[in-house]
């Protein structure tokens, strides 16, 4: 075999599936969107691969900045595309929903166990007439 677990082929296939729709719908907007993303999963750098032309948020780092690219103000015309771990979607969203963004969609993969564990595929798009309160922290993250 090619290294890759059984399970490991299906969350791929998942993701693949899930990314098509709401980034080809983003796409045709003509706005690509933030993608973040944690470089430690594989299945995570695939979906960054899968979106180019995005600008990219990676939670690897974001511990040792403070979670400074989250807490910085997106482009407000954005829409933001993920694929993290349920505890770092939890502390995102948070974060984006402060920020003027909303749930567009959200699809948990691999549910085994504990929800903690599992990898979240989700999407944020503006709130429509929504400003920012700019500069000064508004998250605990």
């Amino acid at each position: 075999m090619t290294g890759l677990a059984r399970r490991d082929l299906f969350k791929l296939a998942a993701v693949a599936g899930i990314v098509a729709l709401p980034a080809g719908v983003e796409m045709a907007r003509h706005r690509a969107p933030v993608v973040v993303y944690d470089s430690r999963i594989r299945e995570a750098r695939g979906f960054v691969g899968v979106l180019k032309g995005a600008a990219g948020i990676d939670l690897a780092h974001a511990d040792a900045t403070r979670w400074a690219a989250i807490r910085a103000d997106l482009p407000r015309s954005r829409p933001v595309e993920g694929l993290t771990r349920w505890s770092d979607w939890v502390s995102v969203r948070g974060e984006l929903e402060a920020q003027g963004l909303r749930l567009a969609h959200e699809t948990i993969l691999g549910r085994e166990g504990s929800n903690r564990s599992s990898l979240v595929r989700w999407g944020m798009v503006p709130r429509a007439g929504h400003r920012s309160a700019g500069g000064g922290q508004r998250g605990a993250l």
